[in-house]
């Protein structure tokens, strides 16, 4: 059933539940990942990619195997340089079978001197970032993030 606009405008008063997000399951399905909420991570390694044209079918395969079945909760490689470092290890030789890595970046969390992440300006990130998801609104609430000054929920 597709979204009216009166269901987009009127949102649950506490944001949408992700782990039951009813006539919203459809939209959050369709949304990129990140969007919502930031991934989170510790570290991470971006690699850009240029397919070989002429091993399409092997490429498609690739992403396939790649994308199957990971576990949300798996944060390991993300917790743990030298494990992330070894997962791009692992998948880099089969992906040169069908792809060229253009360009690799590397990413890490800045942080400042009260420990808080920081983006690249130097603020301290997720300051007045509307929240969406129930989840984030209750611990907004728990941890009274000056809640009755401001709303940080998402119209």
């Amino acid at each position: 059933m597709a979204l009216t606009e009166a269901d987009l405008k009127n949102l649950p008063k506490d944001g949408i539940d992700a782990e039951d997000p009813g006539k919203y399951e459809t939209l959050l399905k369709d949304l990129q990942g990140n969007i919502l909420k930031s991934h989170g991570r510790e570290h991470s390694v971006h690699l850009f990619l240029k397919w070989k044209s002429d091993r399409v079918y092997h490429a498609k395969k690739w992403i396939k195997d790649f994308a199957t079945d990971p576990d949300p909760e798996d944060k390991q490689a993300d917790d743990d340089l030298n494990i992330l470092l070894q997962a791009v290890n692992r998948i880099t030789p089969g992906l040169r079978e069908v792809a060229e890595i253009v360009h690799r970046e590397d990413g890490f969390v800045l942080r400042n001197e009260n420990n808080q992440v920081i983006e690249h300006f130097g603020f301290a990130d997720g300051v007045s970032q509307p929240l969406f998801l129930k989840r984030d609104i209750v611990k907004a609430r728990t941890n009274d993030c000056n809640f009755s000054q401001w709303d940080p929920r998402a119209s």
